[in-house]
């Protein structure tokens, strides 16, 4: 069976002044690409960022164009589903992505043009900044890939887990929205948690734990995740960053 697996990226690129206009100078298309990073728990799969000057044509100025690059090995064309982000901050522009593509002949772009070269070096847009353009990168990665059937007995008794009424643990989110939970599920999931009811918390006394860095939306969508319920289709970028958060404050590693 095809099971899924979840990897987030992350890249921010600082490109000068000087180089982009090293760029413009050369009257053709120009194209300038970042380091190579390779994507963890699949390191035959790598990303970069590009960026490029494309020359005046009829009817069409100069304009410039940034793309999240993905390669992965040339003789094997994999499916990927990608929801990624291409931003820069200071000048308040983003776009985003959620894609189903295959990785042909081992590589892939996602972007476009957002503008032309006169607006790029317009002050009033803050693209370029103390001679420098900084573009930020964040995305998830969706990879169907081959698991063990006794992974699919696990889903479907945590399914049913989530299904039954008698959840005896309450988490609190610091919007006061409230979630609850098996403590048996919560234990299996962290050893934050599993130190917590050993050591007789008062959590664990009280049956409640307080959230306060995260609003239930994240708890929400965490919890169903440790009942291997499928959280990841719907998910926006800001949300899965967050849940990343989540995954770090509370030492859930599969998440």
């Amino acid at each position: 069976m095809k099971a899924k697996f979840y990897c987030p990226i992350q890249q921010t690129w600082t490109i000068s002044e000087n180089k982009i206009l090293n760029m413009i100078s050369k009257g053709r298309l120009m194209n300038f690409y970042s380091e190579k990073i390779e994507v963890s728990s699949f390191p035959n799969i790598k990303h970069s960022l590009l960026f490029e000057v494309d020359p005046p044509r009829i009817n069409q100025e100069q304009s410039v164009s940034f793309y999240i690059v993905l390669y992965g090995a040339d003789d094997d064309d994999l499916e990927i589903h990608g929801k990624l982000s291409l931003s820069v901050k200071l000048a308040a522009y983003s776009t985003s992505f959620d894609n189903l593509f295959t990785l042909i002949k081992g590589k892939k772009a996602l972007g476009g043009k957002i503008g032309t070269t006169e607006d790029l070096f317009e002050p009033k847009r803050r693209f370029i900044v103390d001679g420098n353009l900084v573009v930020e990168m964040k995305g998830i990665l969706i990879f169907n890939e081959d698991m063990p059937k006794i992974i699919h007995l696990e889903n479907v008794l945590c399914q049913g887990l989530w299904e039954q009424n008698d959840k005896d643990f309450r988490m609190v989110a610091r919007d006061n929205g409230i979630i609850k939970i098996h403590k048996i599920v919560l234990r299996a999931r962290s050893p934050f948690f599993e130190a917590m009811f050993n050591a007789r918390r008062e959590e664990a006394e009280t049956d409640t734990l307080n959230i306060n860095d995260f609003d239930l939306k994240i708890v929400r969508t965490a919890v169903e995740f440790f009942y291997h319920r499928n959280i990841f289709n719907d998910l926006d970028i800001i949300d899965a960053f967050e849940l990343l958060r989540f995954a770090s404050e509370y030492n859930i590693a599969d998440l």
